[in-house]
């Protein structure tokens, strides 16, 4: 068995730590991210500690194992997942309600990392509006804490010597899978995949598995050279990085230099570092919705950050003293009788999972609104029309001779429905970009993205359909402004054509969703369309606004593009000078936007409507 140790213990303290102030954006700590590859190493060690006592004392037990592993895990996070869906009832909306809803019975069920992964796409919610996205990491530990008894136990009765050779074949396999991953720009699979991820919870076993045998001076070194290289790991790494890869290996390595050196000191020991690895667990499971809450009612300010920390170690604390220490009274009292303790486990679990599955299954409750929202069914239809057309080069059927280039990311896509819906006829060819470069393909919009521009970029420009083409539209979301590079790319396109270019500029876009948007202008009692269109204006994205004065600017400017390109103000026709853009249609109350900045099918209908009065010659 192993026994508590105050440094492993102290280690936990410098991961939720790490971890905490990262989520809060605290300055110097902008690698904290790493604190969760150190909590992986820790688990490693531990659970192959476990594991391999009991193997070699011939008392290990699978139910025991994964019994113990519940009643460590499950009642802190039971509660934690009902304490957010019993505050998320009062104000999330009907489809965001619903989404919390699969998130929860996801964490509860241990597959929440699988979930996260498969929701990643360009409509994908922020991370800060995710409030249980912080239980991926459990995920991938409890599927961890699932397979390797079942491999340590067949390795341990065909040859018990060779679960170390084994493990470190496993460590080789998987860290060359999260090399692979990152490298090849799939770093979602690399982060949330337990496939990719175990080699680090496998280095913490090797370590249990190959003790050092070194003297106490070599040891002391050890331990504060690896304190010190997590914590400039802590202090130097960025979430630009790409991660977790090869550089993981640097806090990882650092973790198990640190648990191998087995040595104590007043960094680990202290009373301070002891108490926050003893609510650690329960720290973790509170904060991240506190950031989460936070994020949701724009309190960003450095006091709320701060406040909220100090929040989330308060409700940690209450968490481990209520919930995991009371919990483990009732445990105890239960003795070994083992169907009692699968029982009570059960009971913790079925009451958040149910009225979560619920929730997913029903709409997200959306009788506690007294008003008509999207719900996730319609949001749904409204994003697939992006992933079945969007994908096509040839979006709708030929009806015309008129050759027609539509060029942009999925803002292209509003555009193309918004001409096509009033009339435009042709032979439509669809160029799509991508919404990781702005100037369509050109401009990366973080550096992270400069790899994948130029494949983009050049694979629209050389597209045959741009020599034959008669016109030529062009519109993204502009995300990134900069003017010198669009006359770059611009000029690229006019080289590849002939056809006159309609550059058509940023429309409106929202710094909350559409949905969220009209939900609080409801509980702040501005209820008629009017009213929540007027509302609404305290939401507009003024970076867009300025974008779409400056480019008007620039092609006054610029008079050698005239004649051949025509800048058109999508903001002025949508929203006049005045700035006076609807959210909702005045007429029958439905949706003009389904998220923050794409328009719903009957929003792409009426800006064409707009567009046709406005410029009706390039319907002609």
């Amino acid at each position: 068995m192993i026994n508590f140790r105050k440094d492993i213990n102290g280690l936990r303290a410098l991961a939720v730590i790490s971890v905490v102030l990262y989520h809060f954006d605290t300055p110097f700590f902008s690698g904290g991210f790493s604190g969760v590859d150190i909590f992986f190493v820790i688990s490693g060690f531990l659970m192959t500690g476990i594991i391999h006592s009991r193997l070699d004392s011939e008392s290990f037990s699978f139910i025991k194992f994964y019994l113990d592993r519940a009643k460590r895990i499950i009642p802190a996070l039971s509660v934690t997942c009902l304490l957010v869906f019993i505050t998320c009832w009062f104000f999330l909306t009907p489809a965001d309600f619903e989404t919390l809803g699969r998130h929860i019975y996801s964490s509860l069920l241990f597959i929440s990392n699988i979930i996260y992964f498969q929701e990643i796409n360009y409509f994908d919610a922020s991370a800060s509006q995710k409030w249980l996205l912080h239980t991926w990491s459990l995920s991938v530990e409890w599927q961890f804490y699932m397979l390797l008894p079942v491999l340590m136990f067949i390795v341990h009765k065909i040859n018990k010597k060779a679960i170390n050779n084994v493990l470190q074949f496993l460590f080789i396999i998987s860290l060359t899978l999260s090399i692979y991953f990152v490298e090849s720009n799939k770093s979602s699979e690399a982060f949330y995949l337990l496939p990719a991820r175990s080699w680090e919870m496998v280095l913490g076993g090797l370590v249990y598995l190959n003790k050092l045998n070194i003297n106490k001076t070599y040891r002391i070194i050890l331990h504060y050279l690896s304190i010190f290289i997590m914590a400039s790991a802590i202090v130097l790494l960025d979430k630009n990085d790409q991660w977790p890869g090869l550089l993981a290996l640097i806090p990882v390595s650092a973790a198990a230099v640190f648990i191998a050196s087995c040595h104590d000191s007043w960094v680990s020991s202290n009373p301070i570092s002891q108490f926050i690895g003893k609510i650690s667990y329960s720290v973790y499971l509170f904060h991240w919705p506190v950031v989460v809450a936070l994020n949701y009612f724009g309190l960003t300010e450095p006091l709320f950050l701060f406040a909220g920390v100090i929040l989330s170690f308060i409700l940690g604390a209450i968490s481990y003293y209520l919930i995991e220490n009371n919990t483990k009274k009732v445990f105890n009292k239960l003795g070994q009788h083992t169907y009692k303790e699968i029982a009570a486990i059960v009971t913790i679990t079925l009451i958040p999972f149910c009225v979560s599955a619920y929730s997913s299954e029903n709409g997200g409750f959306a009788s506690r609104f007294p008003y008509a929202l999207l719900t996730s069914e319609d949001i749904a239809k409204e994003r697939a029309r992006y992933w079945v057309d969007g994908d096509k080069e040839k979006p709708v059927p030929v009806n015309g001779n008129k050759k027609i280039v539509i060029v942009g990311n999925s803002h292209g896509v509003d555009l193309t429905y918004a001409l096509t819906e009033n009339g435009l006829k042709g032979d439509i060819t669809y160029l799509r970009t991508t919404s990781y470069c702005s100037n369509f393909g050109f401009t990366p919009n973080y550096p992270q993205y400069e790899d994948k521009c130029p494949p983009v970029f050049h694979k629209a420009i050389n597209n045959k359909s741009l020599m034959d083409a008669d016109t030529v539209f062009m519109h993204d979301d502009w995300a990134k402004e900069d003017l010198l590079n669009l006359r770059q790319s611009l000029n690229a396109y006019l080289s590849k054509t002939k056809a006159h270019i309609y550059v058509i500029g940023p429309k409106m876009t929202y710094t909350k969703s559409a949905v969220d948007i009209v939900a609080n202008s409801m509980n702040e009692k501005q209820t008629t369309v009017e009213m929540v269109n007027e509302y609404s204006k305290k939401y507009y994205s003024r970076p867009k606004i300025k974008t779409n004065n400056d480019l008007k600017d620039f092609f006054s400017e610029h008079k050698e593009y005239a004649g051949r390109v025509t800048y058109i103000s999508a903001m002025d026709i949508q929203c006049g000078s005045n700035y006076d853009c609807k959210l909702l249609d005045e007429h029958d109350k439905s949706f003009y936007y389904f998220d923050a900045g794409h328009f719903t099918l009957n929003g792409s209908k009426n800006f064409g409507l707009m567009l046709r009065k406005s410029n009706p010659e390039i319907f002609q």
